[in-house]
């Protein structure tokens, strides 16, 4: 699966001048209201076996204890409507293969009612791979094999989701990275799918012809020794995919660059072709310049991405910093429009601030800001209106003070006409 060719028409890294992003304070486009603010206030959990063992003895805040009643639906990472219902796909689990191996996946459909009434989960699906795609063995029969096949937070971390065809679903993931195509039934169809690294930055590779982790399976062996031989750093695989619109393609994005690469703030757009199988370098993001001190810095990241067009984006943008709590060290978490520069370099991106999401318009809803470390999901709902939610990291806190949990939180925001694509 190699890139569709394309001519180097950059001097990748050799000039300052190839960075061009906007990060003046209190960025929140004109005309940005918040129409609506959802909170999951008790975690649901779907019927499994206890999870959360890693946890066990652990002060939890609130008095919550582990190991936890069954599978909770949590870390949410990325979605996109389907017959007005929000799509999304759960994490790992607990952030780590060694934690997470009592967690399983999966991917959760939401409805929400009227104003003022909580989101409700309709739906819980769990990924499988009844087929052993993943080279775990062969199964005895189809029954057997459904028990037997569901994929845990240890062999999958599932990022990101997007709608595939004929009702499949894809969906991103930071272990490999690999790109995974589900059935509507949540089965496995085919072998993960590898990133090529695009022939502009062969260069930072370390020699290695697709993006790689310290987690992908081929370096597990290696423990320590992994990062030397990884390109990626651990828990910077597939963070941002979406279906670009009116075509059948995906566009991805990684969180972070890759360890050798000489500006650490360009981040490549890519697209995969679901006809031909093929990918293609669509642009280079340029993330922020961090404001925040060390150790925040080395953190910024992006958390999903949304296409509004085959070149116009919207981009989730953070640090670690939780924000203006007094406790916390001030961060960055904002939403950037992505489009093609004006200059001569065509696959350079130009990112202009949207929304600051520490900072948000006056709203009945008396809320300032939306502060948690992960913000990994944004969704179109209609021409104007987005949704965007975090990972709550179940069952950490932080976000909205030390001595409760991150609640799963939907803000729906309308987006004026000015952060609309231009006309093609």
């Amino acid at each position: 699966m190699l890139f569709t060719a394309e001519a180097r028409q950059l001097k990748l890294f050799s000039s300052a001048c190839l960075f061009v992003a906007f990060a003046a304070s209190g960025c929140t486009a004109q005309g940005v209201s918040v129409l609506r603010h959802d909170v999951v206030r008790q975690t649901p959990y779907t019927a499994g076996p206890p999870s959360g063992h890693a946890y066990a003895g652990q002060p939890l805040p609130e008095g919550l204890q582990a190991p936890f009643p069954g599978q909770p639906i949590s870390g949410l990472s990325g979605g996109f409507f389907e017959d007005e219902l929000l799509v999304t796909v759960l994490d790992n689990g607990f952030g780590l293969r060694e934690n997470s191996a009592d967690f399983f996946p999966r991917i959760v459909w939401w409805k929400f009612d009227a104003p003022g009434s909580p989101p409700v989960v309709v739906r819980a699906l769990y990924l499988t791979d009844p087929q052993g795609f993943m080279s775990r063995g062969a199964k005895s029969t189809p029954s057997h094999a459904a028990m037997l096949s569901r994929l845990s937070g240890a062999e999958i971390d599932p990022e990101s989701i997007a709608p595939g065809l004929h009702g499949s679903y894809w969906i991103g993931d930071e272990f490999g990275p690999f790109l995974y195509h589900f059935s509507s039934r949540g089965e496995l169809l085919e072998p993960p799918i590898e990133i090529p690294v695009p022939e502009l930055l062969a260069d930072y590779s370390r020699d290695q012809r697709i993006f790689i982790s310290p987690d992908h399976p081929r370096f597990r062996h290696l423990g320590a020794d992994a990062h030397k031989a990884a390109n990626l750093p651990r828990s910077k695989g597939i963070e941002g995919l979406s279906r670009m619109p009116g075509a059948d393609s995906l566009v991805l994005m990684m969180e972070g660059p890759l360890v050798d690469a000489k500006n650490q703030r360009l981040l490549p757009i890519i697209s995969f072709d679901l006809h031909r199988r093929d990918f293609r370098l669509r642009g280079l993001y340029p993330m922020a310049k961090p404001h925040s001190v060390e150790p925040i810095v080395a953190r910024h990241k992006i958390g999903d991405l949304l296409a509004l067009s085959s070149d116009c984006y919207l981009v989730i943008e953070a640090d670690e910093g939780h924000g203006v709590l007094p406790d916390r060290i001030p961060g960055f978490k904002r939403i950037m429009r992505a489009l093609p520069s004006k200059g001569d370099n065509t696959l350079m991106l130009q990112a202009e601030p949207i929304l600051d999401l520490l900072n948000l318009p006056a709203n009945r809803f008396n809320l300032n800001d939306f502060p948690f470390v992960t913000i990994e999901g944004i969704a179109k709902w209609s021409g104007d209106t987005i949704v965007i939610f975090n990972d709550d990291n179940f069952p950490s806190s932080g976000g909205r003070g030390q001595a409760q949990l991150d609640r799963t939180e939907f803000l729906w925001m309308q987006l004026p006409a000015s952060a609309a694509c231009p006309v093609q």
